[in-house]
């Protein structure tokens, strides 16, 4: 049976940790930072739906953060059952490590990226299309580096394997059901987030704004004991997203963060987008005093979770990629993410049923924007119709779309990376990207394209269309090579390995 060699790291990221299998070695070696659990046959950074102690997180499909479990077959490497977390596998020459950082395991590989590479964007990306679809690989200067979200990586001693995670059928044609299942598994993660057993215990925090699905997770995590919520101060429009009033509704303490606080903070864009090429959730990076060593309660994946009809039959699949540039910052500030509606979501069939289903009528408003089990929720626990889900707003950072350019300081820094790798591109054939000026300078561009998107109604013209608008962005700021840049950045977190 395998055995475990861990060593903890002062000067990595607390729940970072990069593990190292050899074939025919008879331990597993792992490097970690401070806040992560560690026992004789396993660790974790993570949260499930079971006793502490025991240590069963890979025989749960409710688990959220990552680890590793010694069983007599082998040790199996668990993941986030959502996919706004992932694992990571880099073989080498002996074996393969796995790891929940993907900067961590290239520092520790000594692996690098092409800083030429336009695709890390699309690839990331391609995480919406869910668990049978998704891009699985990375190009590495060792080879392919895999991705694994929603599922597991086993190694028995000699190979690295997928499992894919326990799909246990619940019945959810009710809606009592269906809440008491919400209730009662946040009620358990929550009880294993302050086990005595631990080490280090989490409190819990959420986010609260006027939409659906953070008000949801608010009622259902305030039941299992959540006090304290957070909110930003604007949305993307400058609209007042705040969820005050439903905070003060529910009894719960809120803070209202300034959205664009994170410019003033150097280089706070690279791990979030060091973690998915978009870092779009930059703006937590405000928060990031209240998060740390906590567990943050969100809503993502509640647009599809807990739509009114199934929109993709898709196992996970998703509208976009929100809450993914999290994966690799949390880990720096030492926080769980818990995005409840990940709870039982790959029923989502099951889930649009209920949603359409007569007895639910009560609670479907006039108009798209319309999810009756989130209302239903809310507003059974005292919350006024008019309080919530009127308007989809979004706090979300769109620097791929030009419209919000990086800090100044990170911008200068992205430009000398740049230039002293210009090499890259000329290997390739072409001219290294330029900072040209303002995306502005392209928005006849950038408007031609759109219009050709409308002209398209998603028919043929919208693929082209809506490349040209991108194209037109890349231009002028280069961000497609944004994920090289920020990844080297963030790879010096880890360079203290200690090994």
């Amino acid at each position: 049976m395998l055995s475990l060699r861990t060593r903890m790291l002062d000067g990595w990221p607390p729940l970072a940790w990069v593990a190292e299998c050899r074939a025919g070695e008879g331990s597993v070696a792992v490097w970690h930072g401070a806040r992560v659990e560690v026992r004789d046959d396993w660790f974790a950074e993570a949260t499930w739906d079971g006793d502490f102690a025991a240590g069963d997180f890979d025989r749960t499909d409710a688990i959220f953060g990552s680890g590793g479990r010694l069983r007599s077959e082998g040790i199996c490497f668990v993941g986030s059952a959502s996919t706004v977390d992932r694992l990571h596998a880099l073989p080498f020459d002996a074996g393969v490590r796995v790891s929940n950082t993907l900067p961590g395991l290239l520092q520790v590989s000594g692996a690098s990226l092409d800083p030429a590479d336009g695709s890390f964007y699309a690839r990331l990306g391609s995480v919406v299309q869910g668990l049978d679809d998704y891009e699985r690989f990375l190009p590495t200067s060792l080879g392919a580096l895999e991705l694994r979200y929603c599922a597991d990586f086993c190694w028995d001693g000699q190979r690295l394997a997928r499992r894919d995670k326990p799909q246990p059928q619940r019945d959810f044609a009710r809606f009592e059901a269906y809440r008491a299942f919400l209730v009662e598994t946040t009620a358990r993660l929550a009880r294993n987030l302050a086990d005595p057993a631990r080490a280090h215990r989490y409190e819990m925090i959420g986010t609260l704004s006027r939409g659906y699905d953070s008000p949801t997770v608010a009622v259902i995590a305030r039941e299992a004991g959540l006090e304290r919520v957070f909110c930003f101060d604007r949305a993307r429009d400058g609209g007042d997203d705040r969820g005050v009033e439903i905070a003060e509704r529910l009894g719960l303490e809120i803070s209202v963060i300034e959205r664009d606080a994170w410019r003033r903070q150097p280089l706070a864009e690279v791990p979030y987008l060091a973690a998915d090429a978009k870092g779009e959730d930059v703006a937590f990076e405000a928060a990031a005093g209240l998060l740390a060593g906590r567990a943050l309660l969100s809503g993502f994946h509640g647009g599809r979770a807990w739509a009114k009809r199934q929109v993709d039959p898709r196992p996970l699949a998703r509208g976009d990629r929100s809450g993914l540039s999290l994966c690799e910052t949390r880990l720096w500030h030492g926080f769980l993410h818990l995005p409840l509606p990940y709870l039982g979501a790959r029923q989502s069939g099951d889930l649009a049923a209920l949603g359409a289903s007569t007895a639910m009528r009560p609670w479907d408003v006039p108009g798209d924007y319309s999810r009756p089990i989130c209302r239903r929720i809310v507003e059974e626990a005292g919350v006024p119709r008019e309080a919530f889900g009127t308007k989809k707003q979004a706090t979300s950072t769109l620097f791929r779309a030009g419209r919000e350019p990086f800090a100044e300081a990170s911008e200068r820094d992205f430009e000398a990376w740049l230039r002293e790798r210009g090499a890259a591109w000329w290997r390739r054939g072409r001219l290294r990207p330029r900072q040209l000026g303002p995306p502005e300078t392209f928005e006849p561009l950038r408007r031609a394209a759109l219009a050709a998107l409308r002209l398209g109604a998603r028919g043929p013209l919208w693929g082209a269309g809506q490349r040209a608008s991108e194209v037109a962005v890349d231009l002028g700021r280069g961000y497609r090579f944004a994920f090289p840049w920020a990844v080297d950045r963030a790879m010096r977190r880890y360079l203290q390995s200690g090994r």
